[in-house]
């Protein structure tokens, strides 16, 4: 838990002052990712939503334990950081083609050979994004060096997912191993170019459409968290249609359509992750399973309002979100959310701007 206070730490010195030269050096580059909407997704983007949502991202699956303060994080980094230390040891147990077969070259798109998919798709093009956006979101908030600042979120956050995907587990672990050394590093020197920045900001339309983490009471769980990518490629024949992809701890694929005052309906179906098991021993390997899932999504010049998503998954069987800026109560606008699972029991919360994007919830449910 150093890392997040690392991260309030830095949210309070974003007022760090800097020269005009430097100011007017802001203004005069670029923002791909980060466009300071006080609405949607944008409005609740900081580095503390990063580290609930990218950081917990595995929370998202199936009857994962999401409870916080029980979470063996010590024996997790410790194994993390060991088989990081030990890649060849690790490697050479479960077996190099294997390992290359599986992880980095695109050899096949069966669920136990294609670890290779998240790798280039999350891991490179996702976090190298995510790396971008970050950078945009210091350089906004006026922090000197956001290049530096960003990196070390950045990283950190990665380092985390891979302790809280470790579970406890003591031995071999490959996982960490290519996202850490290989596909992190790739897409942080990947979206450093403003060429290919602008590509997937201005030709693909990527956004961060991730869901607003929240803490629920009486538990102190995580819920509602995982970070999401949208894509929009406008159609040549129709400006107004395109082609939607949305990518995270599952994928969807549908259709976008686009209105005159900016805001756009998203309709996509295609798969959700279900649970993980283990694809070979040595060197636990693992895949996860990818149930049916549905979902249609809301958003205002690409900053996401609302959606609802319907997956085939005891636990969150329907998740729906609505961002601040779509609601407004007497000039407060809040975020609600609301999951389901497939007896009824429902999780709520609430999130707020003045809270950095993360909220309070309640957990309904009742144990099986």
């Amino acid at each position: 838990m150093r890392f997040s206070l690392f991260v309030l730490l830095s949210f309070l010195i974003l007022q760090t002052n800097i020269s005009v030269a430097q100011q007017d050096s802001i203004k005069s580059k670029p923002f791909y990712f980060y466009k300071a909407y006080k609405y949607g997704t944008q409005g609740v983007y900081n580095p503390l939503t990063l580290v609930l949502n990218a950081g917990f991202d595995i929370y998202q699956l199936e009857e994962h334990n999401r409870q916080l303060f029980i979470f063996p994080y010590g024996k997790s980094a410790y194994n993390t950081f060991w088989n990081l230390g030990h890649p060849k040891l690790v490697i050479d147990e479960i077996g190099w083609w294997n390992f290359i077969g599986s992880e980095i070259i695109p050899t096949s798109f069966d669920s136990k050979k294609g670890q290779w998919v998240p790798n280039y798709f999350l891991h490179t093009i996702g976090g190298g994004m995510t790396y971008r956006m970050m950078t945009e979101w210091y350089r906004y908030h006026k922090v000197k060096y956001p290049e530096i600042y960003s990196f070390t979120t950045v990283m950190g956050t990665f380092l985390l997912n891979e302790i809280i995907e470790n579970n406890g587990y003591t031995g071999h672990n490959s996982d960490a191993i290519p996202d850490v050394y290989i596909f992190n590093l790739a897409g942080v020197a990947l979206f450093s170019s403003e060429k290919v920045s602008k590509f997937f900001s201005e030709k693909l339309n990527m956004a961060d459409w991730s869901l607003q983490p929240s803490i629920t009471l009486t538990d102190f769980a995580l819920h509602n968290n995982g970070q999401y990518f949208s894509f929009k490629l406008p159609l040549f024949f129709k400006q107004r249609l395109s082609l939607f992809i949305r990518l995270g701890m599952g994928s969807l694929a549908g259709a976008s359509w686009k209105f005159n005052n900016g805001t756009a309906l998203s309709l996509g179906a295609g798969v959700r992750s279900g649970s993980r098991y283990l694809t070979d021993i040595k060197g636990r390997q693992v895949s996860i399973t990818t149930p049916f899932s549905i979902g249609i999504f809301y958003d205002k010049n690409n900053s996401l309002l609302a959606s609802v998503q319907v997956s085939n998954v005891s636990d969150y069987f329907i998740c729906a979100n609505v961002y601040p800026g779509l609601l407004n109560i007497g000039g407060f606008s809040p975020g609600l959310w609301a999951n389901f699972d497939m007896r009824g029991y429902p999780t709520l919360g609430i999130t707020t701007r003045y809270t950095l994007g993360a909220g309070l919830g309640y957990n309904f449910r009742k144990p099986l």
